[in-house]
């Protein structure tokens, strides 16, 4: 832009950068770029504490991998400082002078920083590649290589004025604190240890003992380094991991040695003349992926407010009005389930059909399970339902440490500006309130839609534990399941009545469950559609508006939905009508049915399949 060729300096504006390590220590400049700066280094941190939390989660619920994610994200934030601030400081006519800069805002600073961002990328990727039961070979290079990116980073941050800068005394903690440097140190020895161990096992593999043994001398070589700077540096469980670490590997390495001495007898080479493992480097900086396009956000300025409101009332409201007919035939598919159960339907059917096969309703059933991945695949979906519970909850959390730093903020406002006549405070302060008060309506709104949506989660996480035995029970080969079926004995039922009308009712009930899944579908489906297409819903409603019809324009938008909870009431009352004449026939059935000696043992072993 014309006005700001000055970099921003027009602006008569200061941005202010307080140091990451002594907030006391600031400096300030009159350009963007360094306000651009100062963001990207926030962000940095950001995605750094990402990537611990998501690490802690381990390998079950993707923690390893979302980790590699935020710590190449950081890196390249990190990349993105340094790039904008040798661009304002080198040349012959430097924008910014070098001594105006915060130390951690130098050029050997953020080149550490970033190099640290990647090592401990590739650390988690090692994690990742050992949950995985990748190969020693594999995984030592992978060792070696993070081993190698933290001595590069430390190879900046260790010099005199970086380590001074952050050890001193008077930074962010009450002393100085050399864990910060120490906790990279330990982990160049630690991964370096690993990689030796790695190596060491492919050795073993070769029958190459003499050289396993001086591996491993080499190991616990390196783990002894990292335990010397975990004892000055770490405490608690960090230091005690390390320790643990390196009392390991002296003991394999002295049962290696033994072994070697009284049963291989393999010379071992001096540990110093073996060769080097190869460095496997998988990470770099990743930039975040550009934020979508949102067509949705910019037509929305344009509309008018109480319009705008309506539309997100609207959809708040077919989404809690679908989750409820979710809900309830769900709870009405358990309750049909119950009823079956009790009648042992359909295996009082099953057990009198032909003898050593199994029904082919029920060979259907146990295929269309297996399709869908079985026990395996519903455990998986368990897991990942308990992790989006999990991050929508620290996501409210973290919602609400944001909105009490807001009321905090405005509080020191108010007392910071006590003299001010109240009245011109308020006027002020109006837009911000408001803005306030419904960031926590809607934060209220979407509590109540988890809450909700975990009750229905923990009802069907009960249903899979009341169904697990069954399910386990077709795992088994289908010729097994055929040949385990007992033999018949009595006389085949197949000639009453009742039978066919019980077969018929539960071919109904089939049908209304899937009939009313299949409208859900098609509901969600097009709630969605209408989402993405909300310019076009927008245009169309404010027309309405103008015209001044649009209550009937809402109702119009209403009337699909409101037909689906009709028919899911008639549905409802379908299955009504169908339990109770399913019961009936149920008790004509056990009137007519004989006294096979085989017929009991036949139906317990169907009602397992099922």
């Amino acid at each position: 832009m014309p006005f700001l060729q000055g970099g921003g300096a027009e602006l008569g504006q200061l941005f202010r950068w307080r140091d990451a390590w002594k907030h006391k220590v600031k400096c300030e400049q009159a350009d963007l770029d360094f306000e651009r700066a100062c963001v990207r280094f926030n962000l940095a941190a950001a995605q750094c504490f990402l990537a611990a939390r998501a690490r802690e989660k381990g390998p079950q619920l993707g923690g390893l991998k979302q980790a590699v994610f935020h710590f190449q994200q950081a890196a390249a934030y990190f990349d993105g400082v340094h790039a904008t601030v040798k661009a304002a400081i080198w040349g012959l006519r430097p924008r910014w002078d070098t001594s105006s800069l915060s130390l951690d805002m130098s050029l050997d600073v953020l080149a550490g920083l970033r190099d640290l961002m990647l090592a401990q990328a590739q650390r988690v990727f090692y994690d990742k590649a050992i949950s995985e039961g990748l190969k020693d070979g594999v995984t030592a290079k992978l060792a070696s290589g993070a081993a190698a990116m933290f001595a590069g980073a430390l190879k900046v941050l260790e010099k005199p004025e970086v380590s001074a800068h952050l050890n001193e005394e008077g930074g962010l903690f009450s002393k100085g604190d050399k864990s910060w440097l120490g906790r990279a140190e330990s982990n160049q020895h630690a991964m370096q240890a690993l990689a030796e161990e790695h190596v060491s096992r492919e050795h073993v593999a070769n029958h190459e003992y003499g050289a396993q043994v001086a591996r491993l001398q080499r190991a616990a070589a390196a783990a002894a380094a990292a335990e010397r700077v975990a004892v000055a540096t770490l405490h608690g469980a960090e230091k005690k991991a390390v320790v643990d670490s390196h009392a390991r590997l002296q003991a394999v390495a002295q049962h290696a040695a033994h072994e070697n001495t009284n049963i291989y007898t393999d010379d071992v080479p001096p540990p110093a003349s073996l060769a080097a493992i190869e460095a496997k480097r998988l990470v770099k900086p990743t930039p975040a992926p550009p934020p979508a396009a949102s067509h949705v956000a910019a037509f929305e300025g344009l509309l008018p407010a109480p319009l705008g409101l309506r539309i997100r009332q609207h959809h708040a409201q077919v989404h809690d009005r679908l989750l409820s007919l979710s809900t309830a035939a769900s709870r009405a598919a358990a309750e049909a389930e119950a009823v079956l159960r009790r009648l042992a339907l359909p295996e009082v059917l099953d057990a009198c059909g032909t003898d050593k096969r199994l029904p082919q309703r029920l060979v259907d059933k146990v295929e269309q399970v297996r399709a869908a991945g079985g026990l395996a695949a519903l455990h998986a979906a368990r897991g990942k339902c308990d992790a989006l519970e999990a991050d929508a909850a620290a996501a409210g959390s973290t919602a609400d440490a944001l909105l009490a730093a807001e009321d905090e903020s405005d509080a020191a406002l108010m007392r910071e500006y006590a003299a001010f006549d109240p009245e011109k405070l308020a006027t002020g302060g109006v837009a911000s309130s408001s803005m306030l008060g419904a960031s926590r309506a809607r934060l209220a709104q979407c509590r109540t839609r988890l809450r909700t949506a975990a009750d229905v989660t923990r009802g069907l996480k009960s249903r899979l534990s009341a169904a697990e035995p069954g399910i386990e029970a077709i795992e088994a080969p289908l010729e097994r399941l055929h040949a385990s079926l007992p033999h018949l004995d009595g006389t085949p039922l197949e000639a009453e009545p009742c039978v066919p009308a019980l077969r018929k009712l539960l071919d109904d009930l089939d049908g209304l469950k899937a009939d009313g899944a299949a409208s859900l579908a098609a509901a969600h489906a097009a709630e969605q559609q209408q989402r993405g297409s909300a310019v076009r819903l927008g245009e169309g409603l404010l027309l309405r508006q103008l015209a001044g019809t649009l209550e009937e324009a809402m109702a119009e938008l209403l009337a699909p939905l409101e037909a689906m909870e009709r028919d899911a009431a008639e549905r409802d009352v379908r299955r009504a009508e169908l339990l109770h004449r399913l019961a009936e026939q149920a008790r004509v059935f056990e009137t007519a049915r004989s006294d096979a000696s085989s017929f009991e043992a036949r139906q317990a072993y169907l009602a397992k399949l099922r």
